[in-house]
């Protein structure tokens, strides 16, 4: 195949792939997954099969927690950003 044509190909590969994405950052599914109590409990959940996992949990679950604040800090001055 033509090196341009496939660079071509690529190039709207990855263009559909972000559409994709968008799509899908915008769905249910992804508000569900983003909500703070979906991510502890997801996290109690793959830690609580093992000993080791039960005494790290504390401290996944307080980066998740202070991850989360930042995330939603940055996405409220992205959001006075666009209204402003």
């Amino acid at each position: 195949m033509d090196p341009i044509k496939l660079a071509s190909l690529q190039n709207q590969i990855n263009t559909l792939k972000t559409q994709l994405s968008n799509t899908q950052a915008n769905s249910a599914k992804a508000r569900i997954q983003n909500q703070l109590s979906y991510k502890l409990g997801q996290a109690m959940i793959e830690n609580s099969k093992s000993i080791l996992g039960y005494l790290r949990m504390p401290y996944v679950l307080s980066y998740i927690k202070d991850k989360h604040k930042q995330e939603q800090k940055i996405y409220q001055e992205k959001i006075k950003k666009i209204l402003l």
